[in-house]
């Protein structure tokens, strides 16, 4: 899998696709697990894609302005 929350949201319907016609309520419960937990994991990589993100960011607008050193300790400017 490549990492894509899209593909994730798109097994999930899958599985719930295979849950309408399984004829047991057992066999139901599993493609309905199974497709909450491709949901959560779509979200998940939503939120780690976003997070990262954001940490690119943030090193970006380090990197912009230079540390400066001054009575021991480092300042931001």
């Amino acid at each position: 899998m490549s990492g894509d929350a899209k593909e994730c949201r798109e097994h999930a319907l899958r599985c719930e696709q295979f849950a309408e016609h399984v004829p047991t309520l057992t066999g139901r419960q599993m493609y309905l697990d199974l497709a909450r937990t491709w949901r959560r994991l779509g979200e998940e990589l939503e939120s780690a894609q976003s997070f990262v993100a954001l940490v690119n960011g943030m090193a970006f607008e380090q990197c912009r302005e230079p540390l400066r050193v001054g009575s021991g300790r480092a300042l931001i400017r």
